[in-house]
């Protein structure tokens, strides 16, 4: 008996002190850019952006260079720990100003009303952040960058847009979704069976691939097993490596001192808001049928394995798009996430396009 009473207050302990390490590692504040750089930034705003509270992290070696706006996939999920893990050169060369968005992240409440949670709004709020960012930092024009989900959004916001911007950087480009989505699930059955894998391939025969008027809590319903399964075969992280969730959730748990515990606690509830209210349009939108040139450089990275947001697809919209530049860059060994991935070439590619601005 006195064993269990032991083995109880040594769990009990132990509970205790991985929550107080949580709080510890959660304060909620902005980390100091190392070195003594006497132009630097690193800061969290807060900003009342179409009637709601959003955030944005800023960060910069160099507060006068020029400012990348940054908007992260879900929707409903910020990835600025993907960001914060793939040593990037962001904050080096740009002034990062890492949006997010309402419902994500640090933006996330769930005050706001599900009926702002809309491409249009979303649009809007794009450009009310891009005029406080050319006003606060005293630009001309900035650079907008989208990855996944945000770089549907970055894409259209651009086209509305385009005097805002010196050019547009699209990671994971969406841009035919319904198309994208039929072959990703074609290629999970196909991995299952070549797989001989019996419990994806039950899980696979109970689910229906959601027709073109799905509602978005049909399609979160439908993502919630695909999408995973995608990971599990390789198609989200580096080329054939399994992606796994638990290691990303105890990074955002231990880590990211910019979130405060109850900003962490709100990632997934953000996630499933913005997908189960958004997916449905996205999955309308064919960017081959409404947009053919834009008027700004265009530069688009994507991962030859990624099967989330399809390459083949994105590629069909960079050969048919027009515009003063554009550059097509695949990464032969990632997925959904090379500047994560292949960060060295991301990186140099990010590099040539910073050295193209003084601003």
């Amino acid at each position: 008996m006195k064993w269990i009473v032991r083995m109880l207050f040594a769990i009990i302990f132990l509970a205790v002190g991985i929550l107080l390490l949580v709080f510890l590692r959660s304060p909620g504040t902005a980390v100091p850019i190392p070195g003594n750089h006497p132009r630097s930034i690193s800061t969290i705003e807060q900003l009342q952006i179409g009637g709601v509270e959003q955030e944005l992290l800023i960060r910069a070696i160099d507060s006068t260079k020029t400012v990348l706006l940054f908007l992260h996939g879900g929707p409903g999920y910020s990835g600025y720990h993907f960001l914060d893990d793939s040593k990037h050169n962001l904050e080096q060369e740009f002034v990062l100003a890492y949006w997010e968005q309402r419902g994500a992240g640090k933006s996330y409440s769930k005050s706001i009303p599900t009926s702002t949670l809309t491409i249009d709004q979303f649009l809007s709020d794009i450009e009310e952040i891009t005029q406080y960012l050319k006003q606060r930092f005293n630009k001309q024009k900035i650079i907008l960058l989208g990855h996944s989900w945000g770089a549907f959004i970055g894409v259209l916001a651009v086209d509305k847009y385009p005097q805002h911007y010196h050019s547009y950087i699209g990671i994971g480009q969406v841009c035919n979704s319904y198309k994208s989505e039929m072959i990703s699930w074609k290629w999970v059955n196909e991995e299952a069976k070549k797989r001989n894998d019996t419990e994806a391939l039950a899980q696979l025969a109970k689910l229906e691939f959601p027709d073109s008027l799905a509602s978005g809590q049909t399609w979160f319903e439908y993502m919630d097993v695909q999408r995973l399964l995608v990971a599990k075969y390789g198609g989200a992280a580096s080329a054939g490596a399994e992606f796994r969730l638990w290691p990303i959730y105890k990074d955002i748990i231990f880590n990211l001192p910019e979130y405060t515990v109850s900003e962490k606690l709100g990632i997934l509830d953000g996630n499933y808001r913005g997908l189960s209210n958004l997916q449905d349009d996205v999955a309308k939108y064919n960017f081959n049928e409404v947009i053919d040139s834009l008027q700004i450089p265009v530069f688009l990275m994507h991962g030859k394995h990624d099967h989330l947001v399809e390459f083949s697809v994105a590629k069909e919209f960079y050969n048919q798009l027009k515009a003063p530049e554009k550059q097509w860059h695949a990464f032969e060994k990632s997925a959904h996430r090379p500047f994560f991935d292949e960060t060295a070439k991301f990186n140099k590619i990010i590099l040539d396009i910073a050295s193209r601005y003084d601003d």
